[in-house]
């Protein structure tokens, strides 16, 4: 199961795979799309503070794809994302700031 709620706020089961999709528009609220050279990334770790990264996608095509593996061995936890666009240039934005990622309870291994 995947929700994603007004805030950002997601909830996945422990190890479904899931695809979150992503738009991104730019500063004039026009799409906008990135080149090969920029990065998007999905940043999960147990908090603000920590360095520790829980895991970390990259935006292909305008999805993030999680795997069962990337979440099968954490425990039931609200751990925290952000979602950053890093351009060819340098540039970097927050585009998701520091949302809750919860990882919820199943019952099937």
């Amino acid at each position: 199961m995947l929700s994603v709620t007004r805030d950002n706020h997601i909830k996945i089961t422990r190890g479904d795979s899931a695809i979150l999709q992503l738009a991104l528009e730019d500063e004039n609220g026009a799409p906008y799309l990135p080149t090969e050279a920029d990065m998007v990334l999905l940043t999960v770790k147990t908090s603000t503070e920590s360095d520790h990264v829980v895991f970390q996608k990259r935006l292909i095509q305008g999805e993030f794809r999680l795997q069962p593996g990337d979440t099968k061995a954490l425990e039931y936890w609200q751990y925290v994302y952000d979602v950053q666009l890093i351009k060819a240039d340098g540039f970097v934005t927050t585009v998701i700031p520091p949302s809750v990622f919860e990882v919820g309870e199943e019952v099937t291994d």
